[in-house]
C-alpha cells in the first residue's frame, strides 16, 4: 500500500541515506581487513556494520511503503574514499591509527549526509523524521567513539 505522505523527493533522500549506510558497511569491512589482529577493533567494526544494516532495513521499509524503488549502490564519494583507503594502507599496513582516522573521516561524512537530509527535506512525516534523527544520533555516538579510539592510538603509538 502506497504511503501518499511520502513523495518522490523523500524517496530519493532515503535512498541517499541507504547509499551512505552501504558506504559505512563497505568502509568498515575494508577497515576490518586492514587490521585483522586487533580483536577489539574487529568487534567495534562489526557493531558498526550491524547498525548500518539495521538502518538500511528501516529506510527500505519506508521507501517500500511509499511505493518507491530501493537502491543497492554506494555513493561515488564513498567509492573514491575506499580506493584512497586502499592506497593509504598499502603504505602503512596494520596501522590502527591510520585505519581509525579513515573511519573517523567516513563517520563525519555520514553525519553530514544525515544533517543535509534533515535540513533539505522539511516534508518528512514526524515518524520518518524520528527514524532519521535516531539513526543520526547513533552515528554521532559512533563518530565520537571512533574519534576517541583514534586519539588513544595516537597517544599509545
Amino acid at each position: 500500500m502506497k504511503n501518499d505522505n511520502v513523495d518522490d523527493e523523500t524517496v530519493q533522500i532515503l535512498n541517499d541515506l541507504i547509499k551512505i549506510n552501504n558506504d559505512r558497511i563497505d568502509g568498515y569491512e575494508k577497515a576490518s581487513k586492514q587490521i585483522p589482529n586487533d580483536l577489539d577493533l574487529q568487534i567495534l567494526f562489526k557493531r558498526k556494520i550491524q547498525h548500518s544494516n539495521d538502518f538500511k532495513k528501516q529506510l527500505e521499509k519506508e521507501i517500500l511503503a511509499a511505493g518507491g524503488e530501493l537502491t543497492q549502490d554506494t555513493t561515488k564519494r564513498g567509492k573514491v574514499f575506499r580506493a584512497w583507503m586502499d592506497i593509504k594502507n598499502t603504505f602503512n599496513p596494520e596501522n590502527s591509527k591510520s585505519v581509525l582516522d579513515s573511519c573517523e573521516f567516513g563517520e563525519h561524512a555520514a553525519l553530514k549526509a544525515y544533517s543535509d537530509a534533515i535540513n533539505e527535506s522539511p516534508i518528512f512525516t514526524s515518524q520518518l523524521l524520528e527514524i532519521i534523527q535516531g539513526q543520526q544520533a547513533i552515528i554521532k555516538i559512533s563518530y565520537d567513539e571512533i574519534k576517541i579510539r583514534a586519539e588513544i592510538e595516537k597517544l599509545e603509538g
